[in-house]
């Protein structure tokens, strides 16, 4: 974070998300290659927009220093079965709206814990082009698209 402050501070310039995400990466890998260092042991994602590419930006971080670009991820118990609904959700459709992306990151959560989610049971953030700012929804936007999905079955 300190590179992130540094680089604004001196380059009048934000260092971009992967920049940000493969230092973190390198930081992550050192504490594996010693036996009295104790390892991290959090996987982190980071999204944001990148102005210079036009589009938005998600990576993942995991313990071993390894960092990843991802058009969709998933993290934690049950990531191997969230990815492969990703996956297959990819293969029927590769480009999504905002709001389309969002109600397939709710019924992946959904598909994957095999239960339905209330409004107040779901935090849900967004970047997008048109609010390149990190945006977390509202309870009753998150409503709105539950209302919506519930229509669409």
């Amino acid at each position: 974070m300190r590179l992130q402050h540094s680089n604004t501070s001196a380059c009048s310039y934000e260092v971009p998300c992967d920049v940000l995400l493969h230092r973190i990466g390198e930081i992550n890998q050192v504490y594996t290659q010693s036996a009295e260092m104790r390892p991290l042991g959090c996987a982190m994602l980071a999204i944001s927009y990148d102005e210079e590419l036009g589009k938005p930006q998600l990576y993942k971080s995991d313990p071993s220093g390894f960092v990843a670009g991802h058009r969709a991820v998933a993290v934690g118990d049950k990531q191997t079965e969230a990815m492969r609904h990703l996956e297959n959700e990819f293969r029927k459709q590769e480009n999504y709206t905002l709001e389309e992306a969002i109600e397939l990151a709710i019924s992946c959560l959904s598909h994957t814990h095999s239960m339905d989610f209330k409004a107040t049971e779901l935090e849900i953030a967004v970047v997008s082009k048109a609010d390149p700012i990190f945006r977390k929804l509202t309870v009753e936007e998150i409503d709105a698209h539950l209302v919506r999905m519930s229509e669409k079955d």
